[in-house]
């Protein structure tokens, strides 16, 4: 069998990188997505601008924004094989396609919606006249049930009225990039992926790691399913469960890392709280950090202030009290995609931030926004203290006042006057 990858012109904000260039789990689409096909029988798989005449063998397609697991591959294919006709990938709809279609460009029938991987068996002339998830011509729907298991994590009904938020475990999972968003949702979705492989695919490995654990406690035995690579420094008091950690990693005293995958040379301090994330390479958070659900890119440093659902570029440095809002307590968080304004389908997303920024002294930004790369921006100025003069009174508080250092007595009366 010979695979296809159709380069697409598709381009992410604010990085004006092609989509393939997207990372997942510290993967760039393009090539996770070829390694991924090889792993489902592909001889050769290549990339092109236009398919190829077929030579009579069998052949798979797929666009160079797309993510998907291997599970998904075999599962189509599987089933693409018994129709014996040229077949398109739909996935049924349920709580994994409610979950993550929001901006995607997926086509639609009766059953789910469709997205771009294509079989052509031996001998078929069939080529496309469009978009592989667009195209509807003399292509078989073939249906396949993600299987998603709910995964209900408590939240406040301030944040969501139902008091829960529900994710999508599923080992047939698919994904569309087309904003970026789309990294923080396919990198979710892969460490979920992850997850219920173990439950339905791979049931040894979890049955090995309650042996090795000796015990039924579930965090025990998430203890033990994480994986380390060479050079690790983990400190004693840390806690680290069900995580990838690359070669070289460091973990601080009292720092918790659950269900996150960490690449070579990062380095958690104490104290930090990192959870359902990515770290690329040599990229580190500082002392008391919080992660939760976001992608930093290789290079990174976050500062000790949370962050939530938002990705960082590449060589950022986002600093201490810096708040990237990531909720909208009423309606849904509004996105630039292809330059207007679009909800994003829900009330709960992080910022992008660009390569090359500095985001510093308690700058403060609204939920759903973009960076531009190699942006510095500081917080409100006249919260910032850039004058302190001599000879102020001690022993009574002192405000910043347009910048100026001032006693809070006399800033106090000034207001009471204009009143």
């Amino acid at each position: 069998m010979q695979a296809y990858i159709l380069k697409t012109d598709a381009v992410l904000s604010p990085w004006g990188e092609p989509v393939g260039q997207a990372l997942v789990l510290n993967e760039p689409v393009v090539d996770h997505l070829a390694g991924v096909l090889r792993q489902a029988g592909a001889a050769q798989v290549s990339q092109v601008t236009e398919v190829p005449q077929s030579h009579g063998a069998e052949r798979l397609l797929a666009t160079d924004d797309l993510w998907l697991t291997v599970h998904l591959v075999r599962a189509f294919l599987k089933a693409a094989r018994a129709t014996g006709k040229p077949s398109v990938l739909v996935l049924k709809e349920g709580l994994f396609t409610s979950y993550s279609h929001a901006l995607q460009d997926l086509g639609q029938v009766e059953d789910g919606r469709r997205y771009p991987l294509v079989y052509l068996p031996a001998g078929s002339d069939w080529r496309p006249s469009g978009d592989l998830a667009l195209d509807e011509q003399g292509l078989e729907p073939v249906v396949i049930d993600p299987e998603a298991s709910p995964l209900e994590l408590p939240m406040h009904p301030a944040v969501i009225k139902e008091g829960r938020l529900v994710l999508p475990m599923a080992h047939l999972a698919a994904l569309r990039l087309a904003h970026w968003m789309h990294i923080v949702r396919a990198n979710q979705l892969a460490l979920l992926a992850w997850g219920s492989a173990l439950f339905k695919v791979e049931p040894l490995k979890l049955l090995w790691a309650l042996v090795r654990a000796m015990s039924f406690n579930k965090w025990k035995i998430m203890g033990k399913l994480t994986r380390a690579g060479k050079g690790c420094d983990i400190h004693p008091s840390a806690v680290v469960e069900a995580s990838t950690l690359g070669d070289n990693v460091v973990v601080g005293a009292n720092a918790v890392v659950r269900f996150s995958h960490l690449g070579d040379g990062v380095r958690i301090s104490d104290q930090c709280n990192i959870q359902y994330s990515v770290l690329g390479q040599g990229a580190s958070v500082a002392r008391m950090g919080m992660l939760q659900g976001c992608v930093i890119y290789p290079g990174s440093n976050s500062g000790h202030y949370g962050l939530q659902l938002c990705v960082v570029g590449r060589d950022t440095f986002v600093g201490g009290e810096v708040v990237l809002g990531d909720f909208k307590p009423a309606g849904e968080i509004m996105v630039m995609h292809r330059g207007k304004l679009v909800s994003a389908r829900t009330n709960m997303l992080g910022c992008a931030v660009g390569h090359g920024c500095q985001i510093l002294m308690r700058a403060t930004t609204y939920a759903g926004r973009e960076i531009p790369n190699g942006y510095w921006i500081l917080g409100p100025p006249h919260d910032i203290i850039a004058k302190i003069p001599a000879a102020l009174p001690t022993g009574e508080p002192l405000i910043a006042d347009g910048g100026v250092l001032t006693p809070y007595a006399e800033v106090m009366r000034r207001r009471k006057g204009q009143d």
